[in-house]
């Protein structure tokens, strides 16, 4: 998932990976003290990552703090910077959805009319999202033959031009 930062009254924006499943264990058990502390109450890394993704403007600093010390990790948290709600916004990457929506396709408990309308939107989705490092590696489209392959088998092609 991506973590956008745009300032007020800034037209850029930066994007930032935020990649909970890939947090070692180090930086993970500081993320999850940061947050307890924020929060005044202790909250295991599992509640912390639910809540940056249902909204949580506390563990959202948090998450950034945590992506920030990805290429920055000498970054304390009271450097990030104190940012209104609206500057900062999760947003999930193309094979997040894809993963969302393979698990709604195959919900048996989902209004069929219902399932179609979510289905659209994740692939409208799906379509507009950020490539993240979970991307899976493209697989050669088999119906495309490569240059180099052509009338390689084909005895009557010698890679002379044809005279006829």
């Amino acid at each position: 998932m991506f973590l956008r930062y745009r300032p007020e009254g800034s037209e850029a924006d930066t994007l930032y990976e935020f990649r909970p499943e890939r947090t070692d264990y180090n930086r993970g058990r500081v993320a999850e003290k940061l947050y307890a502390k924020a929060c005044g109450e202790r909250r295991t890394w599992e509640q912390f990552v639910v809540d940056a993704k249902q909204g949580s403007i506390t563990a959202r600093k948090v998450a950034l703090w945590l992506a920030l010390t990805d290429t920055h990790p000498m970054t304390r948290f009271d450097d990030v910077p104190d940012f209104r709600a609206g500057e900062l916004t999760l947003e999930y990457s193309k094979q997040e959805l894809r993963l969302m929506r393979e698990s709604i396709k195959d919900d048996t408990e989902m209004l069929e009319l219902e399932k179609r309308g979510v289905l659209a939107q994740l692939d409208r989705e799906v379509e507009s999202a950020q490539a993240g490092s979970d991307e899976p590696d493209a697989q050669p489209d088999p119906e495309i033959v490569e240059p180099t392959e052509l009338g390689k088998d084909d005895p009557n092609l010698n890679g002379e031009p044809s005279t006829s």
